[in-house]
């Protein structure tokens, strides 16, 4: 998971497919460079909760996904994530990261679209992948 922050002409913020994961791109006018180093040290961190879904495979549902702004994280914590199969919330603090209400009602619904792709590892699934949990 990787998150380009974009400069020049206004773009709205995308998810766009890499072999590795995904890229987030997002314009420097809705994160700033605080932001964007925390959202993808956490969604790299997500990769070892869920991952994509075999090709072979249907389907699976759609998970909603938020970005949500917040007021109340405490310091020095930017960015929090609550994530179950039934839903993945990402909490901003709008104190100390640079994120806009634009950027994160985008990524919300880009990534909520994206979910039947995805599904939660099983903790044996983690084992296997990263080691002993």
């Amino acid at each position: 998971m990787h998150v380009e922050r974009v400069s020049g002409r206004y773009i709205e913020p995308e998810i766009v497919d890499l072999e590795d994961g995904c890229l987030f791109r997002i314009h420097k006018n809705d994160v700033g460079e605080t932001g964007a180093a925390w959202l993808a040290q956490v969604l790299a961190g997500m990769t070892q909760w869920w991952a994509l879904r075999p090709a072979d495979s249907p389907p699976g549902p759609v998970v909603p996904v938020r970005f949500e702004r917040v007021s109340d994280l405490p310091d020095p914590i930017g960015i929090v994530v609550d994530h179950s199969p039934l839903g993945i919330t990402y909490s901003v603090d709008e104190k100390a990261v640079f994120f806009t209400q634009r950027a994160a009602d985008r990524l919300s619904r880009l990534a909520t679209e994206r979910t039947p792709n995805w599904r939660p590892l099983s903790g044996e699934d983690r084992e296997r992948l990263f080691g002993e949990y």
